[in-house]
């Protein structure tokens, strides 16, 4: 009786992470055949961080978000939403999770925010002055980081 139990819990499980890992691949293969992804491509890492208020928007509904605003000097920044500013994040530049490519990225990992929100790692680039390209990499089983979507910021 235990043997069973334990063979319908491993299945279970197993049959979890198939449907995580499906959902993960189409995610990203949607992801991947976008145009922005050419356009995140051909971006650059600015040789200075973003600082100040930049407006935003986003291939996939993100609730009254209207952007970000960035500190530069602290490395650091926050979302701004109609009713309030939250989810602060920290700023520095590193390789991609999904592109191997060097990008700014935005980490929520951080003690004030959200237990969901610590597994979102934004990645941008610049496109044109003042203005980012920016992926939602959202690291749903370790190591195997999906893209959500893309936004934009402008000053």
């Amino acid at each position: 009786m235990k043997g069973n139990i334990i063979i319908i819990i491993l299945v279970a499980i197993l049959i979890l992470v198939l449907i995580i890992g499906i959902v993960m691949g189409y995610f990203n293969y949607s992801a991947n055949h976008r145009p922005e992804q050419a356009e995140f491509n051909k971006g650059t890492v600015p040789r200075e961080l973003p600082n100040g208020s930049y407006n935003g928007s986003a291939t996939v509904g993100i609730g009254s978000w209207l952007g970000k605003s960035f500190d530069a000097q602290a490395k650091t920044g926050v979302n701004r939403f109609a009713d309030s500013d939250r989810y602060v994040f920290t700023v520095y530049p590193g390789k991609g999770l999904t592109d191997s490519r060097e990008v700014i990225k935005i980490d929520y990992n951080q003690p004030t925010n959200p237990w969901w929100l610590k597994f979102v790692t934004d990645e941008i680039v610049q496109v044109a002055p003042d203005e980012y390209l920016g992926k939602i990499q959202v690291n749903v089983l370790p190591g195997l980081p999906m893209t959500y979507g893309y936004f934009r910021l402008k000053k």
